[in-house]
């Protein structure tokens, strides 16, 4: 059980970094209750307990870390979603955007003139490069 409560520890801290995945917190909590098990076991039967206190230590470290990033994730998320719907309602937001929405299209138009004048004029002759001059020889 130690060793199964250290290596779900280890999981569980290594994928507490992605907090959408989920998979970080309940391999931490499985590593955590494996590990008081594996210590108390080892406790009772006089055996070194060293490797169930790393798989706890590292579990708890996973689990505390899992909760925490998948808390500021969710909060990060909740805070652009209602900023976005701030700005879907702000008057001021609104004129900025057709402001822009029309320089956007002003400058596609002008682009698309340019471009088709540019194929509308006669294209120059492509420019060849001299040839090599003979370096004179050595005396």
């Amino acid at each position: 059980m130690a060793v199964a409560a250290l290596v779900l520890g280890i999981f569980g801290t290594i994928l507490c970094w992605f907090p959408a995945a989920l998979l970080g917190v309940p391999l931490a909590l499985v590593g955590l209750i494996l590990g008081i098990l594996a210590r108390k076991n080892a406790q009772e039967t006089q055996q070194p307990t060293g490797m169930a206190t790393a798989g706890l230590v590292v579990s708890i470290i996973g689990l505390t870390l899992g909760i925490l990033l998948s808390a500021m994730c969710f909060a990060c998320a909740q805070k652009v979603k209602s900023d976005m719907q701030k700005m879907a309602t702000d008057p001021q937001f609104q004129q900025q955007n057709k402001e822009f929405n029309e320089a956007f299209k002003k400058a596609l138009e002008e682009s698309k003139q340019h471009q088709q004048q540019q194929g509308a004029q006669p294209a120059a002759p492509p420019t060849t490069p001299p040839p090599p001059s003979e370096a004179p020889a050595k005396k």
